[in-house]
């Protein structure tokens, strides 16, 4: 399997900066590196809290054809994929959207998705780190400078995966590591271990 290690939070939990740590820390010694970024940053729909369903579910139908090719990619390189956020991701804000009652579309393919994203998405990962509010929201242009919102959403992201952990162990499937963040040694001590284990330390 692909090595593909994803970092999963809200915005501005600084997900980008550390995926481009771990992906320079791997360059630097000699791993071919692909890196998927946010599909919602060239999303051509509404995002952050004016999101409707049709932008979320382009921005998650984007986000899986990059992961599709970027695991071929990895694959024909010898590398790895580092991506900046999860197919989880905007299943998690879709949700949050739909329960809030966000007006603009069904969001009833959520459910479908999450079933998916749990029953065999998740398996596609080889180590996941969740990142969470350190500060102030950063204001990048782009997404919704407002850290309340980030940290409601913080808050739900933490409730998802809380789930996903329970139904795995429920099931009896192990699934990647789910690690909570630390920072860039942390990041590096577990994916020198996940190289090991796959011949690439």
């Amino acid at each position: 399997m692909t090595v593909k290690i994803a970092f999963s939070g809200a915005h501005g939990t600084g997900k980008t900066e550390a995926a481009d740590m771990l992906a320079a820390w791997f360059e630097r010694r000699g791993t071919p590196v692909v890196r998927i970024p946010s599909a919602a940053r060239i999303c051509p729909y509404p995002v952050n809290r004016d999101a409707t369903a049709e932008a979320q579910r382009w921005i998650w139908h984007r986000h899986a054809l990059e992961e599709m090719d970027a695991e071929r990619e990895a694959r024909a390189r010898g590398g790895v994929v580092i991506c900046d956020r999860t197919l989880a991701d905007c299943l998690v804000y879709s949700e949050w959207h739909g329960r809030e009652g966000v007006p603009g579309g069904d969001w009833d393919w959520v459910e479908g998705a999450q079933a998916v994203f749990t029953g065999t998405d998740l398996d596609g990962y080889s180590l996941i780190f969740l990142t969470e509010p350190r500060g102030p929201a950063p204001a990048d242009g782009f997404r919704d400078p407002g850290g309340e919102w980030r940290d409601v959403v913080a808050a739900f992201f933490r409730g998802w995966w809380d789930y996903v952990r329970g139904l795995r162990e429920g099931t009896g499937l192990a699934g990647p590591p789910i690690l909570a963040y630390e920072g860039p040694e942390q990041a590096a001590r577990e994916a020198g271990r996940l190289a090991c284990r796959n011949g690439r330390g």
